[in-house]
């Protein structure tokens, strides 16, 4: 966050929905997308890179896993049913790994039973959606979920050997 000054007035500038126009763009939304079947896969992936989403395809939950522990994600929406590894599996693996509330889970899945939503919330789930959902609440669960997560991602600041270089060539 950063303050601006003009004729004694403080102006905030930063990512936040204020009075104050941002000079820096918000950063973009991570999604993984977990499913055995591929078209599937790639069809949710190109819906949500249509509007301007992040997004990485695994076909399974152990690449998922290697995945989401070299970069950070703010959303993960993952099928149920896999051949190995379930989504279940997946789920309480992540949430160990990643760290808590690192990252909103999405269940989206033909499970329907009630049971089947217990499951899921034991497991890490923060939503459970039933097969086929629809694009706009997925995308709006994304959006939002994915605008928190984002906000609170933490960016290392530029190396210090870097910023004394350009001091010197400046």
């Amino acid at each position: 966050m950063y303050t601006l000054s003009k004729g004694g007035s403080d102006a905030s500038v930063g990512y936040g929905k204020g009075p104050f126009v941002s000079l820096v763009s918000p950063p973009p939304i991570r999604v993984l997308c977990v499913d055995d079947n591929h078209d599937a896969a790639e069809s949710l992936a190109m819906i949500l890179r249509l509007v301007g989403f992040d997004v990485v395809v695994c076909f399974d939950a152990p690449t998922a896993f290697q995945a989401a522990t070299r970069v950070p994600f703010d959303v993960c929406v993952s099928d149920i049913n896999m051949p190995g590894v379930s989504g279940y599996d997946l789920a309480r693996q992540l949430r160990s790994a990643v760290g808590g509330t690192a990252l909103f889970l999405i269940a989206l899945t033909a499970r329907t039973s009630d049971e089947d939503r217990v499951k899921s919330y034991e497991a890490g789930f923060d939503l459970h959606l039933v097969k086929p959902a629809d694009p706009l609440e997925l995308i709006a669960t994304v959006r939002s979920n994915g605008e928190r997560m984002a906000s609170q991602r933490v960016v290392p600041p530029p190396s210090t050997s870097l910023q004394r270089s350009r001091w010197q060539h400046a």
